[in-house]
């Protein structure tokens, strides 16, 4: 077994997110670099993950019923409720 046999392969994958603005976007626990044209306002947008990278795709209405997020805008990113948060950094 090689190194190569333990790499992941580059399925592109579609997700369905905010956009805040800044070219980073965070889908679950992982963090994609947005190359290419970013959009021209704030909205939800579907991205095409390739890698670590994600290009934007069209504007999307997200479903009330799956991707409802309750939280906090602070800046530019979303507190979720329920969202731990450590008193003594």
């Amino acid at each position: 077994m090689s190194w190569r046999d333990l790499l992941q392969a580059d399925d592109d994958e579609t997700a369905v997110s905010p956009w805040v603005g800044g070219r980073s976007l965070r889908s679950d626990s992982r963090v994609f670099k947005i190359i290419g044209k970013l959009p021209r306002e704030h909205g939800w947008y579907s991205f095409n993950l390739n890698g670590r990278t994600a290009t934007v795709g069209e504007s999307v209405d997200p479903d009330p019923l799956t991707d409802l997020v309750v939280g906090y805008l602070v800046g530019n990113r979303l507190v979720v409720d329920g969202a731990r948060v450590d008193p003594d950094p």
